[in-house]
């Protein structure tokens, strides 16, 4: 995971990795992500990079590979800790 903090907008990055498998392809999971196919497809092969590792199989739907499972349960505790905090903050 030390890898992968250090990747730019990592949060967004996972928030963005918790929601592909499942989606029909990268272009419609940008569709409903709200962002370009090649700015998703960019993140996702910078998240793979750091963790060194492929997370999400590019079949139709996408899938995530044992490792994106591990790491998606991973993030999902993350995120909800953080949106915890911050609406402790706010």
């Amino acid at each position: 995971m030390a890898a992968i903090s250090n990747v730019r907008n990592c949060v967004e990055r996972l928030r963005r990795l918790v929601r592909l498998p499942g989606q029909r392809n990268l272009c419609a999971a940008a569709r409903n992500l709200k962002t370009l196919p090649a700015t998703l497809t960019h993140q996702l092969n910078a998240l793979e990079k750091a963790a060194g590792v492929q997370l999400i199989e590019r079949a139709r739907p996408l899938a995530a590979t044992p490792a994106g499972a591990a790491l998606i349960h991973e993030a999902e505790h993350l995120l909800g800790l953080l949106d915890a905090a911050q609406s402790s903050v706010t």
